[in-house]
């Protein structure tokens, strides 16, 4: 594993708090520069500490990124989750390890104050057949759940295309300031309240050197580096059948 070294933490954070090496246990953790091996199974220690910061935060406006290394192998569960049983058709290892994940995040729902706005997403799908992996042009890798809440946020199923270049527009809407001309994407903050507005109607999906896409409401077009070009209706955006 690549170790990095952190004296105080990066621009742009007033605290931060990193795992490092191993992913659940026997682990290194950085604390804004101070290196400790806890004993907690690492999602449970990065749930506490993510509720210790809210629950000293007081009033002041907080921005708060939680980044668990769950459900990413080794299959290696929470103690309390190693008997659970899955449903069907589900990963039993991988449905295990997404338990303790459920919990952090049931643990930050019920300490951050209640006029918090709460993003809940992903940075990549995956694939399980043929064999399991990331980092294809399908829907299974590209397509994440984004679950938001928040004070004005109306409650509903939006069909919209979306994408993690809006994540930043959004914060910054609620936060009160302009993005750098840099960042783009749009705020998210109109679909949140229930609006009908201009949205995009396809969006580019990348993964450089490998493929490049373009993904609509129903189609996904895929330019491989080859120059083979193939296109896929609703009944395949999981690939070829």
């Amino acid at each position: 594993h690549h170790h990095f070294t952190v004296i105080a933490p990066p621009p742009g954070w007033d605290d931060w708090q990193a795992v490092d090496g191993a992913r659940f246990y026997g682990y290194q953790l950085n604390d804004n520069g101070t290196v400790t091996k806890p004993a907690e199974y690492s999602t449970d220690e990065v749930a506490a500490r993510a509720v210790g910061v809210l629950e000293s935060a007081g009033t002041r406006p907080l921005f708060l990124l939680v980044t668990p290394t769950t459900p990413h192998r080794p299959i290696d569960p929470a103690p309390r989750h190693l008997v659970v049983s899955a449903p069907a058709g589900v990963d039993p290892g991988r449905y295990r390890l997404m338990l303790s994940g459920m919990d952090l995040l049931q643990r930050i729902i019920d300490a951050a104050p209640s006029d918090s706005y709460l993003i809940v997403t992903s940075d990549n799908g995956f694939h399980t057949e043929p064999k399991w992996g990331k980092g294809k042009p399908w829907d299974s890798d590209t397509r994440v759940p984004l679950v938001v809440i928040g004070p004005d946020v109306e409650p509903a199923e939006r069909g919209e295309i979306v994408a993690n270049i809006d994540l930043a527009p959004t914060i910054a809407s609620w936060a009160g300031v302009r993005p750098p001309d840099s960042v783009e994407g749009a705020s998210l903050v109109p679909l949140l309240r229930g609006e009908r507005v201009a949205w995009r109607d396809e969006l580019t999906l990348e993964l450089v050197g490998n493929w490049s896409a373009i993904r609509t409401r129903d189609e996904l077009t895929v330019t491989w580096s080859d120059g083979l070009v193939e296109r896929f209706g609703p009944e395949r955006l999981n690939g070829p059948r």
